[in-house]
């Protein structure tokens, strides 16, 4: 309710001024002046047709730095186009679409190569506990743990482990050796740990909104690697913003397929967690 009350407000000012842009200017701490001279920054409000336009500019420079369809005035909910330019430059750092708020759909992004593309779900973001049970059998733990190698850049090594597990199972002494079996286990953890770090490090957009806020965090996400080495059933184990939650839902997603699982002899499902870092750099 509060949304169509604040645009109805917004309607009754635009018409008491009788022109089609309201204009609001901001101290550094965000909070609004009447004296444009200790203003950063300054907002347009713009009714056109039937949409509703937010503009952002640097006071000084009079630099657009943002323009977004909106839903709301108090607070603002973007919904619809929304593009972010440079304050020096001036060219498009980051365009796309959000929809009641949140990042959906193509976007793309200045990088030193020109301009990426990506896309986001339109779909809600699964949080735990919300969806902690598993539709399907799912280990935790089994004989070979699923392997992703991204960039092929430790298979050998990994071959090397397995032969050590392998060895270990035929024997039939993993009670006797369970620290031992353990520890493998863990170098294999670490292994993944690495190559996913290195996906990351390749592929993660710093979604612009959260960006400009400073938010710095690390997203743990849940996923189940099922028979085929593909990335199903992601969750969000705890939320940190909302924009930062869609990147990682993402970049799970969208990752290579890994080498499965394995339990006596057949590919089997396996829940994995890893924590997605966000830093400003």
């Amino acid at each position: 309710m509060k949304k169509y009350i604040t645009f109805l407000l917004l309607s009754v000012t635009l018409t008491a001024f009788s022109q089609d842009t309201l204009t609001i200017y901001y101290k550094k701490n965000e909070k609004e002046t009447k004296k444009i001279n200790k203003s950063e920054y300054y907002r347009k409000y713009i009714h056109n047709d039937d949409k509703y336009i937010f503009q952002e500019f640097l006071t000084k420079s009079n630099q657009l730095v943002q323009e977004s369809e909106i839903l709301s005035l108090d607070p603002i909910i973007e919904n619809g186009v929304t593009t972010y330019f440079d304050k020096v430059s001036k060219q498009i750092i980051a365009k796309g679409f959000y929809q009641n708020g949140l990042i959906s759909d193509k976007w793309i992004y200045q990088s030193e190569n020109g301009y990426d593309t990506v896309y986001y779900t339109t779909e809600d973001v699964n949080y735990l506990p919300d969806s902690s049970h598993f539709k399907q059998e799912t280990y935790m733990i089994v004989e070979n743990m699923p392997f992703f190698n991204y960039k092929k850049n430790s298979k050998q090594k990994r071959n090397v482990l397995d032969k050590k597990i392998m060895q270990l199972i035929e024997s039939g002494s993993i009670q006797d050796n369970h620290e031992k079996y353990v520890d493998i286990q863990r170098e294999i953890m670490e292994l993944n740990r690495n190559s996913f770090e290195n996906y990351v490090d390749d592929h993660l957009f710093f979604p612009i909104r959260a960006k400009k806020k400073k938010i710095r965090a690390i997203v743990y996400v849940q996923f189940i690697i099922n028979e085929k080495g593909k990335a199903v059933e992601t969750n969000v184990i705890r939320s940190v913003d909302k924009d930062l939650d869609k990147e990682a839902i993402r970049l799970v997603n969208s990752m290579p397929a890994w080498i499965p699982g394995i339990q006596r002899g057949k590919n089997v499902r396996v829940s994995t967690t890893v924590g997605i870092k966000f830093d400003l750099k």
